[in-house]
């Protein structure tokens, strides 16, 4: 699975999930969310290649990629967009 590009992995899970009735799959875009601060919600739209994530608003520093789930996760509890998989 590590190898699955996103689009791969989400298709198998959407297919796998239904084999369940009481899952449901909720799907959560990506855009910005590496570049939006978790704390403060600042857009930094210029990060380079750098793995930290430092906010130059509030100063939160964070590995890119946790800060990037973590903002998914928040997108999740504030926003519960879920797919039909009947």
């Amino acid at each position: 699975m590590c190898t699955w590009s996103h689009f791969h992995f989400r298709q198998h899970l959407i297919h796998k999930a239904r084999e369940y009735p009481w899952c449901q799959v909720v799907i959560c875009t990506e855009e910005y969310t590496s570049k939006t601060c978790g704390f403060c919600g600042y857009i930094h739209k210029k990060l380079d290649g750098s793995k930290e994530f430092c906010c130059p608003q509030c100063k939160t520093k964070l590995d890119r990629d946790i800060n990037g789930a973590r903002n998914i996760l928040l997108r999740y509890l504030t926003k519960k967009e879920r797919v039909s998989l009947g």
